[in-house]
């Protein structure tokens, strides 16, 4: 029902209201059902009519309501006046009440002045309904709606001559912060009152809101600027025409450009690239690579990273973070996190034997020296880790490093690996380039295993890096200075391959400064129970077989076996038989079964030297057919789940590698010892 306010109907509510005061019935057509509502709650809380009690606060919670609400207070004020002035002279007063219903500011005509003070509308005063009944601001916190109370619509008889209209305030979240109300004498208010009040309470929420974005957009604003201050990598900020919107303290440091003005400029002219391929518009992201920059006439390696954002609807990029590094922090977070970084001392080096006691006596004396080092062994005798106990007892063990196996890759990658390439230097090269391994060692260590399988053309540019210290990447003119040990392994007779015509002569001279030979383990067969020990603890620990023991019968066997794969060939041994032993005791039956025989140059016949067991005759335990037969099986099924890869691959190394959870220079070899040809299968 909808109902006019007006004379009339003032009269029916005012009928309506006697009946209720008496307990009479009241006609719900003559009056608002809010209105009747609050009457009731408003009687059954004893609210005296005739007169009101108000409250007031103190003046320091109005102090601090003041300040919580002093962004509705401020933005709401100017409304406030403007209405005011609309009406002023009319008997009118406008409120701004808080979210609980206290008035926080007051303006009205002079004239109302002793109304106010008798019935204390001022500021602080508590409009709640259970302390001066009906009005229009306990109306609008319970229906949170806009809303009149008109003439006799109110509870209290002073309030009876009055026509008040107010509207709530809500914050972004839809939560009601305050109410703003317009009181006038019955005779001059007007309808349209109710539509200006709700106009200005809807401009405050919006002025608000934006006030609110504004400040959030503000504190954003100066924490991404600290924050790009702050960092430490150089960062440019970029706009979607190449122009410099920011660029922090270190970014310019590094760029030698703290006393120029560079925003606004656009970034290609100040980041001056050297193969002019990084930076390119429309802004795209790229990952981490090195470039080459100019800065103060002289090229400048960094490490550069660009990443777009997009801040329109289309998702179109309009602007772009630059960050630079230094390479060389870089490279010094790379020492401690690379996977190469030594493990070993000398105390790994398990032995007590004269002649493991002499080689251990030279490498330590190799560890005082920076001359570059050779060491001689046969394969599985421990070369790297003798290599890895030097570097760690050297003035560089806290830097990298860096090993190369000569014999893992093809001779066309071996080069690109240790002296790096730049950007696009050869067909299949990485558009960003390439760190090769003598930079990546620079004040480290560099291990290069299998030196005898260097190609010829490699030796010549090894050999002018020992001798200059200085490397220069492939496609590239910039001579880079490295500070770094060089030690060289093999297994092969350099002196029979200088002869050959396989190694360089002078090569062969420039990396046997230091010379270091490891014995094999059937020179030291005393070493092998302490070798023994350690393995079957390792193992026993690793596979949960921790009551495991051996006898010495097993020793015997094991000491009089030739050891032709060393102490690699021991570890395998003991790995295989602590995980198929099924009793608590290892026996010398335990290791006729796990050892594999293979043929050997130094003992044809047997591997066998001190046994007079005729259970271990060769004629009778066929062990060395057995382990062939083995052996050929594994090598094919291998092959075979390898060339499978490669094809459902396509012929592409990295991805047959991931797949099989091998590194890339294991696949090669394994393509080279198979006969593989992977590039038959790519398309």
């Amino acid at each position: 029902m909808e109902f006019i306010f007006n004379d009339d109907y003032n009269k029916r509510v005012k009928r309506e209201w006697q009946n209720f005061m008496n307990d009479q019935p009241v006609n719900k057509e003559n009056i608002r059902p809010e209105i009747l509502d609050s009457w009731r709650r408003c009687k059954k809380a004893g609210v005296n009519w005739k007169q009101i009690v108000p409250k007031v606060i103190g003046p320091e919670e109005l102090k601090r309501r003041l300040v919580e609400n002093e962004l509705m207070c401020q933005v709401a004020l100017p409304f406030m006046e403007k209405i005011y002035n609309t009406i002023k002279g009319s008997e009118s007063m406008v409120t701004l009440a808080d979210k609980d219903g206290v008035f926080l500011k007051v303006i009205q005509d002079e004239s109302l002045d002793e109304f106010v003070k008798s019935n204390q509308n001022v500021e602080g005063a508590v409009q709640k309904e259970e302390i001066v009944g009906t009005t229009e601001i306990t109306l609008c916190l319970k229906t949170k709606e806009a809303i009149w109370c008109w003439g006799e619509e109110n509870y209290s008889e002073a309030g009876k001559g009055w026509a008040c209209v107010a509207v709530p305030i809500f914050n972004e979240d839809a939560c009601l912060v305050g109410i703003i109300s317009v009181s006038n004498k019955v005779q001059k208010a007007h309808r349209h009152t109710a539509g200006m009040v709700t106009a200005s309470a809807k401009a405050i929420e919006n002025e608000m809101q934006l006030h609110r974005a504004y400040n959030s957009l503000k504190i954003t604003t100066n924490q991404l600027a600290a924050t790009i201050e702050t960092t430490p990598q150089g960062v440019i900020v970029v706009d979607s025409t190449g122009c410099i919107n920011n660029i922090n303290s270190h970014a310019k440091r590094l760029l030698c450009l703290e006393k120029q003005s560079i925003i606004g400029q656009k970034v290609g002219d100040v980041l001056v690239d050297k193969n002019n391929s990084f930076l390119h518009f429309p802004l795209r992201s790229m990952s981490e690579q090195e470039a080459v920059f100019k800065v103060k006439q002289r090229e400048k390696r960094f490490y550069i990273e660009t990443k777009t954002f997009s801040t329109e609807q289309n998702h179109e990029p309009n602007w772009m973070l630059v960050t630079l590094k230094e390479t060389e922090p870089v490279r010094k977070i790379a020492k401690k996190l690379a996977s190469s970084y030594s493990h070993y001392t000398f105390d790994d080096i398990i032995g007590k034997s004269r002649a493991i006691g002499k080689a251990k006596a030279l490498a330590e004396i190799a560890a005082n020296s920076t001359s570059t080092l050779l060491i001689l062994g046969e394969s599985g005798t421990g070369k790297e880790l003798f290599a890895q106990a030097i570097h760690s007892a050297s003035t560089r063990r806290d830097e990298l490093f860096v090993s190369l196996n000569c014999a893992a890759l093809p001779a066309g990658l071996i080069e690109s690996e240790l002296f790096g390439y730049e950007g696009g230097a050869f067909t299949g090269a990485r558009k960003e380039g390439h760190v090769g391994k003598f930079e990546l060692a620079h004040n480290g260590t560099i291990f290069l295993d299998e030196i005898g399988d260097m190609p010829l053309s490699v030796q010549a540019s090894v050999l002018r890096t020992i001798q200059t210290r200085e490397v220069t990447r492939i496609g590239g003119n910039q001579i880079n200075q490295i500070n770094v040990r060089i030690i060289c392994a093999t297994h092969k007779d350099l002196v029979k391959g200088v002869e050959e015509k396989r190694i360089r002569e002078d090569f062969f001279y420039r990396i046997n400064v230091l010379q270091i030979r490891i014995p094999p383990l059937r020179e030291r067969k005393e070493d092998i129970p302490l070798l023994v020990d350690f393995f079957l603890r390792q193992y026993k620990r690793r596979l949960d077989k921790e009551d495991l023991t051996i006898d010495e019968s097993a020793y015997t066997l094991l000491k009089a076996y030739h050891w032709p794969g060393n102490v690699r060939e021991l570890e395998n041994v003991m790995e295989r038989i602590v995980n198929f032993s099924d009793s608590k005791v290892i026996t010398k039956e335990d290791v006729k079964q796990h050892i594999l025989i293979v043929p050997h140059a130094q003992s044809p016949k047997s591997h066998y030297a001190e046994d007079n067991d005729s259970s271990f005759d060769m004629d009778r335990e066929p062990l060395e057919a057995e382990a062939d037969s083995n052996q050929t099986k594994l090598q094919l099924a291998e092959k075979e789940i390898i060339v499978n890869s490669l094809k459902a691959n396509h012929g592409n190394i990295a991805k047959a590698s991931e797949e099989l959870g091998i590194g890339k220079r294991t696949m090669y070899r394994k393509c080279e010892q198979y006969g593989i040809d992977y590039r038959m299968m790519r398309r």
